[in-house]
């Protein structure tokens, strides 16, 4: 057993790579924890931000539960090669209605502004059965750190209408519980 020890010992110190200087320990820590990072944003990506249900207008059926991943981009993103956070955003999304029926998936993209604990905007949305305006209003609470009028991660509350092209049809309200990092 003393042997077997000793001549993994012996592997390890020699299969190394002989240590030097480079000035780069910052670069070695970060490249330790490259791995951790992509895990983190690929698990915030995949994991929805907002859960709620789609409540049909007039008697066109029952409420759906609603999963929504969404994303912002503050405008403008950067300014003077530092990220700037306007009150400006472009949001784009999709809610996935596991019972919805032929409407299972529902992609959306728009505009978004905030201010304080309360941000709207006005996005088109694209289901099966073509696209619908869908306006918004909604309120941040609980910023996880800073102010609640300082970009950073917080809860929100949202409410968004599905509203005919033409203006003349009011199709659903969706409501949301959920969470946003910008």
């Amino acid at each position: 057993m003393k042997r077997a020890g000793f001549t993994a010992a012996l592997l390890i110190c020699l299969a190394g790579r002989p240590a030097h200087a480079s000035g780069h320990a910052l670069n070695a820590v970060g490249d330790a924890f490259a791995p951790f990072l992509v895990l983190g944003v690929v698990i915030a990506l995949a994991i929805p931000s907002d859960i709620g249900a789609v409540i049909p207008a007039h008697d066109a059926g029952n409420p759906t539960f609603a999963l929504g991943w969404s994303w912002q981009i503050p405008l403008p993103p950067m300014v003077d090669g530092h990220l700037y956070f306007s009150h400006h955003r472009l949001i784009g999304g999709f809610d996935y209605l596991p019972d919805g029926g032929d409407v299972n998936f529902r992609g959306r993209f728009g505009y978004r502004y905030w201010r304080g604990y309360l941000f709207g905007g006005l996005a088109g949305a694209v289901d099966h059965t073509g696209w619908s305006w869908s306006p918004e209003i909604g309120v941040k609470f609980l910023p996880w750190q800073g102010k609640i009028d300082e970009p950073g991660p917080c809860w929100h509350l949202l409410v968004r209408a599905d509203v005919a092209p033409d203006l003349d049809a009011f199709r659903a309200v969706t409501a949301f519980f959920g969470w946003s990092f910008i």
